[in-house]
C-alpha cells in the first residue's frame, strides 16, 4: 500500500515538473513514460567483429566459386550446344550423302551426266545471248555518241543564229534611227499587231467552225446510235417475258409410307390346331407380301386446310381406283382374267350388303338379299369392318390401295383354316386374295355403311357381280371345266415352315409396288421476273444516260455556236481596224520612201534571221528528242546485258551443281565413308562436351550448396553480432542515465525525463527551480483558478505549499528507489 502511494507521489512530481518546464522538441514530460531500468546488469556472450569478418570472407569466397563455376558451365553449355549442332549437321550430311549413294546407279550417273551436258548447252546459249546483248549495247552507245555530236552541232547553230538575229536587230535599229520613224514604226507595229490579232481571230473562227460541225455530227450520230440501241433494248425487254412470272411452289403436307406390319406378319404361336371334328390340322402364318418394286404416288390437294379437313369419301371413285389397281395387279402377275367395270348395279348391291351388316352390327357373309332384286345373277365378295370410313383426310386412291393390300395379305382373316399334312396349306387362308386375282363378271364396286355406335364404326364390301350368265363371277379356265378360283393353291415346303407360300396358276404372285402416298399442295405465286427487271433496268439506265449525253452534246453545240458568233464579230471588227491601220501606214511610207525601203530591208533580214533561229531551235529540240530516245534504247540494252549476265550466272551455278552431283554420284561410297567418319567424330565430341557440361553442373551445384551454407552462417553470425552491439549500446545508455540521475538527485533538483519517439528514456535533465519572487507573485493569486496558456503547455501553480509537498514526496520516492536498487 505504501509502495503504491509513493508511486502516485512521483507521478505528481512529474506533472508539476511538466507544468513548470516547457519541453523542447526532443524532450517529453509524461507521467506515464517507462522508467529506464538502470539497475539491471546483463552479461551477453556474442561473436566478435572478427567472427563476422571471417563469415563474410567465407561467403565472398563461396560467391566467387559459384561465379567461376557458372562461367565454366556457360562455356561447357555453349560447347555442348555447338557439338550438338555439329552432330545434327553431320547426321543431315550423312542422310543426304546416303540418298545420293542410294541413287548412284550407272543409270542415274548416266542421267546426271546427261543433265550436265544439258546445263553446259544452256551455259553456251547464255554466253551467246550475253555476247549479242553486249553487241547491241555497244551499237546503242555508238548511236548515242553520234547523236551527241548532232546535239552539240545543233547547240552551236542555235548560238550562231541568235548572234545573227542580234546583228539584224542592230541594223533595224540603225535604219530606224536614220530618220524620225516613231510614227512609221508605231504604224508598222500597229499593223503587225492587228494582222496577228486578225490571224488569231480567223484561226479561232475556223476552229469553232470545225468544232460546230463536229458537234453537229456527234449529236446526229448519238441520236442515231441511241435510237438503234433503244430499239435493241426494248426488244430484249419484250423477249424477257412478262413483268411477273407464274410459278408453282409445291408444299409437301404429308408422306405416308406402307407400314411393315401390312407386308410382314409374325409366326403363329402354334403350328397345329384341333378342329371340331376332333382331327389335328397344321397351320402356318400367311407369307410376306412380295412387292413389285417401289413407287411414289403424289396426291395433289387444293390447300393445307383442304387436306387437314376430312372429306366425305366418294366410294364410286374408290371403286374406280380399286378396279385400276386390280388391272395393274393382274398384269404384274401375267393374269389375263378381265376386271369388270364399275356399274350402278354393283354399287347398289355393295351398298345394300354394307347396310345389312351395319344394321346387324356384324361382319358376315350371310345375307337375306335377293340378287334378282338388283338385276343380278351372281356375286362374290370380300367384306371388311372398320376400314372404310364415312369421311377421312386420305384420298380415295390411298384408301383403295390400303383396302386391296389388306385383302391381299389376308393377315386379318376372321377365320383360320388348317391342312392335314405339314407340307400343305389351306388356300382358304388367302380367301380374300383369290377374288382379287380370279374374279370377274359384269360389274365391280366397293360399298360402305357407317354408324358411330357400331362396334367398328363402319362395314364395307368389295363386290364382283354379274347380270349375264355368259360372264360368270369366276370364269371357266380355257380348255377345262374348272373355275379360275381353283387356280389358287397354298403350300408350306420352303425352309420357313412358319409361313406358307401362295401360288396362282402355278406361280408365286407379286403385289403392287410398295407405294408411298405424298400429299402436296401446289401454291401459285407471281414473283417478279428477274430477266424483265434486268432488261428494264438496262433500258432505263440507257435512256437516262442517252438523254444526259444528248443534252450534254446539245449544250456543247449551243456553247460553240455562241462562241462562233462572238469570234466572227471579233474577226469582222479586226478586219476593219487593220484596213484603217494599213491606210495610215501607206500615207507615212510615201513621205520617207527611201528610208523606209532601207528599214524594210533591215526588217526583212531580221525576219529571215528570226525564222532561221526558230528552225535551229526546232532542230535542237528534235536532236535532243532523238538523244533521249537513243539513251532509252541504251538503258534497255544495258538492262538486257544485266539480265543476260544474271541468266549466265544462274546457268553456271546450275552447271556447277549438276557437275557436283555427278561427282557426288561417282564418288558416293568414299564421300559417304568420310561423312560417317565426321559423324562419328561429332558424336565423340558431343559425348565429351556433354560429360564436361554434366561435371560442370555438378561442381556448380556443389558450389551453390556451399554458398547457401555460407550465407546462412554469415546471416547467423551477423544477427548475433548485431544483437550483441545493441545490448552493449543499451548497457552504455543505462550507465549514462544512472550517472545523470545521480548528478541531479543529490542536488535536490527535479529530474526531467527525455524520451525518443518510441517512448524510451534516453536522458535526464535538470528542471529549473522557481525563484522566491515568482512564488510570492503566485501566492497573491492563491484563490484564483489556474489558467492554462493556449498552445504552450505552461500552467500557473496556485500554491507554493502544494509544490513543496510534491517535491518532498518525490525526494522520498527517490530515496526509497535508491534503497530498492
Amino acid at each position: 500500500m505504501k509502495y503504491k502511494q509513493i508511486l502516485v507521489g512521483l507521478g505528481a512530481v512529474a506533472v508539476v515538473a511538466s507544468f513548470i518546464n516547457q519541453a523542447n522538441a526532443d524532450e517529453v514530460t509524461d507521467s506515464n513514460v517507462k522508467k529506464s531500468e538502470t539497475i539491471q546488469n546483463t552479461k551477453i556472450e556474442a561473436p566478435s567483429e572478427a567472427d563476422v569478418k571471417k563469415a563474410e570472407n567465407e561467403l565472398n569466397k563461396a560467391n566467387s566459386e559459384v561465379k567461376a563455376n557458372q562461367e565454366v558451365v556457360d562455356k561447357a553449355k555453349q560447347a555442348q550446344e555447338t557439338a550438338l549442332e555439329n552432330e545434327k549437321s553431320a547426321e543431315n550430311t550423312v542422310k543426304k550423302v546416303q540418298e545420293v549413294a542410294d541413287k548412284a546407279t550407272p543409270s542415274d550417273i548416266k542421267n546426271a551426266q546427261a543433265n550436265v551436258d544439258k546445263k553446259q548447252g544452256a551455259v553456251s546459249e547464255a554466253e551467246k545471248t550475253l555476247n549479242n546483248a553486249k553487241k547491241v549495247d555497244q551499237k546503242a552507245q555508238e548511236a548515242v555518241n553520234t547523236q551527241q555530236k548532232n546535239v552539240d552541232d545543233a547547240i552551236k547553230q542555235v548560238a550562231k543564229e541568235k548572234e545573227d538575229v542580234s546583228n539584224a536587230q542592230e541594223k533595224v535599229k540603225e535604219a530606224e534611227d536614220a530618220f524620225d520613224s516613231a510614227s512609221l514604226v508605231k504604224a508598222q507595229k500597229e499593223v503587225k499587231e492587228l494582222e496577228t490579232k486578225k490571224a488569231v481571230a480567223e484561226e479561232k473562227v475556223n476552229t469553232l467552225t470545225n468544232q460546230v460541225g463536229e458537234a453537229n455530227k456527234e449529236l446526229t450520230a448519238l441520236k442515231v446510235s441511241g435510237s438503234e440501241k433503244r430499239s435493241t433494248l426494248e426488244k430484249e425487254l419484250k423477249n424477257a417475258g412478262p413483268e411477273f412470272l407464274t410459278e408453282v411452289v409445291t408444299h409437301e403436307l404429308d408422306r405416308k409410307e406402307t407400314p411393315d406390319f401390312e407386308s410382314k406378319t409374325p409366326a403363329l404361336t402354334s403350328d397345329k390346331m384341333v378342329a371340331r371334328d376332333g382331327k389335328t390340322y397344321y397351320i402356318a402364318a400367311n407369307e410376306d407380301v412380295d412387292f413389285n418394286g417401289e413407287k411414289t404416288e403424289v396426291i395433289e390437294v387444293k390447300s393445307k386446310e383442304d387436306f387437314e379437313k376430312p372429306h366425305v369419301i366418294d366410294y364410286k371413285k374408290v371403286s374406280e381406283e380399286v378396279r385400276n389397281y386390280l388391272i395393274e395387279l393382274r398384269k404384274i402377275n401375267g393374269i389375263d382374267i378381265p376386271v369388270p367395270e364399275v356399274t350402278d348395279k354393283a354399287l347398289k348391291y355393295a351398298k345394300a350388303r354394307s347396310d345389312e351388316m351395319i344394321e346387324k352390327d356384324e361382319l358376315s357373309h350371310a345375307t337375306k338379299l335377293k340378287k334378282e332384286d338388283f338385276g343380278l345373277r351372281g356375286s362374290t365378295e370380300n367384306a371388311s369392318a372398320g376400314t372404310l370410313p364415312y369421311e377421312d383426310t386420305v384420298s380415295e386412291k390411298e384408301l383403295a390401295y390400303n383396302l386391296i393390300l389388306r385383302y391381299f395379305n389376308d393377315y386379318s382373316n376372321a377365320s383360320s383354316y388348317g391342312s392335314e399334312t405339314p407340307n400343305e396349306a389351306n388356300p382358304m387362308n388367302y380367301g380374300h386374295r383369290i377374288p382379287l386375282l380370279a374374279a370377274s363378271g359384269t360389274g365391280i364396286a366397293v360399298g360402305s355403311s357407317f354408324d358411330e355406335k357400331s362396334k367398328y364404326g363402319n362395314y364395307g364390301t368389295l363386290q364382283f357381280v354379274t347380270d349375264d350368265p355368259s360372264f360368270p363371277v369366276y370364269p371357266t379356265v380355257e380348255g377345262s371345266y374348272t373355275s379360275t378360283y381353283n387356280l389358287a393353291k397354298a403350300e408350306n415346303k420352303d425352309s420357313d415352315m412358319s409361313h406358307s407360300e401362295f401360288y396362282f396358276n402355278g406361280k408365286r404372285v407379286k403385289f403392287l409396288p410398295k407405294t408411298t402416298f405424298v400429299y402436296v399442295w401446289k401454291e401459285i405465286t407471281h414473283p417478279k421476273n428477274p430477266e424483265f427487271e434486268k432488261a428494264k433496268k438496262v433500258l432505263d439506265t440507257f435512256n437516262a444516260k442517252q438523254t444526259k449525253d444528248e443534252a450534254t452534246v446539245a449544250q456543247k453545240l449551243a456553247t460553240l455556236n455562241t462562241e462562233y458568233n462572238a469570234a466572227k464579230n471579233t474577226l469582222d471588227k479586226d478586219k476593219v481596224e487593220l484596213k484603217v491601220a494599213n491606210d495610215r501606214l501607206a500615207d507615212l511610207k510615201k513621205d520617207n520612201e527611201e528610208k523606209v525601203k532601207t528599214l524594210n530591208l533591215a526588217q526583212s533580214e531580221l525576219s529571215k534571221q528570226e525564222a532561221e533561229l526558230v528552225n535551229a531551235q526546232s532542230n535542237l529540240t528534235k536532236q535532243e528528242a532523238e538523244m533521249k530516245r537513243l539513251k532509252g534504247i541504251k538503258v534497255n540494252a544495258l538492262k538486257l546485258v544485266k539480265e543476260a549476265e544474271n541468266v549466265l550466272t544462274t546457268t553456271k551455278n546450275e552447271l556447277n551443281k549438276a557437275q557436283q552431283y555427278v561427282f557426288d554420284l561417282q564418288n558416293a561410297p568414299k564421300i559417304l565413308e568420310e561423312a560417317k567418319k565426321r559423324l562419328s567424330e561429332a558424336k565423340q565430341k558431343l559425348a565429351i562436351a556433354q560429360k564436361n557440361y554434366d561435371e560442370a553442373i555438378e561442381k556448380l551445384n556443389s558450389a551453390k550448396a556451399h554458398q547457401e551454407k555460407a550465407q546462412k552462417e554469415y546471416a547467423t553470425v551477423s544477427e548475433a553480432y548485431g544483437k550483441y552491439m545493441k545490448a552493449k549500446q543499451e548497457k552504455e545508455l543505462q550507465e549514462k542515465l544512472k550517472h545523470e540521475y545521480k548528478e541531479i538527485v543529490p542536488k535536490v533538483l527535479s529530474p526531467v525525463v527525455v524520451t525518443d519517439k518510441k517512448g524510451s528514456i534516453i536522458a535526464y535533465k535538470t528542471a529549473v527551480t522557481p525563484s522566491l519572487m515568482a512564488t510570492k507573485r503566485i501566492g497573491k493569486v492563491y484563490d484564483a483558478k489556474s489558467t492554462i496558456l493556449p498552445q504552450t503547455g505552461d500552467k500557473t501553480t496556485p500554491s507554493l505549499v502544494i509544490a513543496g509537498m510534491l517535491v518532498a514526496t518525490g525526494l522520498g520516492f527517490v530515496k526509497l528507489k535508491r534503497k530498492e536498487n
